[in-house]
C-alpha cells in the first residue's frame, strides 16, 4: 500500500510540475510579446515624429534626435506627434520638447 501511494505522489508531483512549466511558459511568452510590442510602438511613435519633424524643417541635430529617443512614454509621444505636425518652427517644438 505505501508503494502505491508513494507512486501517486510521484505521479500527482510530476503532473503538477509539468502544468506549472506550462502555465509559467505561457505567461512569460505572453508578458515578453506585450514588452516587445510596446516597445515597438515606443520607438515607431520616437520616429515618426523625428520624419514629421525632417520633413518640416530639414534634418535634425543629434541633441533633438537623442532627446525624442528618450521618451518612452507613450502619450508623451503621442502628444509630441501632434506638436510636430502643428509646430511652425523648430523652435516652437524645442519649447514643447
Amino acid at each position: 500500500m505505501r508503494r502505491g501511494i508513494e507512486k501517486d505522489l510521484k505521479k500527482g508531483l510530476k503532473k503538477g510540475l509539468k502544468e506549472g512549466l506550462q502555465k509559467g511558459m505561457q505567461k512569460g511568452i505572453k508578458e515578453g510579446l506585450q514588452k516587445g510590442l510596446r516597445e515597438g510602438l515606443i520607438k515607431a511613435k520616437q520616429e515618426d515624429i523625428i520624419k514629421v519633424l525632417e520633413a518640416k524643417f530639414g534634418k535634425l541635430n543629434k541633441t533633438i534626435n537623442s532627446k525624442i529617443k528618450k521618451i518612452n512614454d507613450l502619450n508623451k509621444l503621442e502628444a509630441l506627434l501632434l506638436e510636430a505636425v502643428k509646430s511652425e518652427s523648430l523652435e516652437e517644438f524645442k519649447a514643447k520638447l
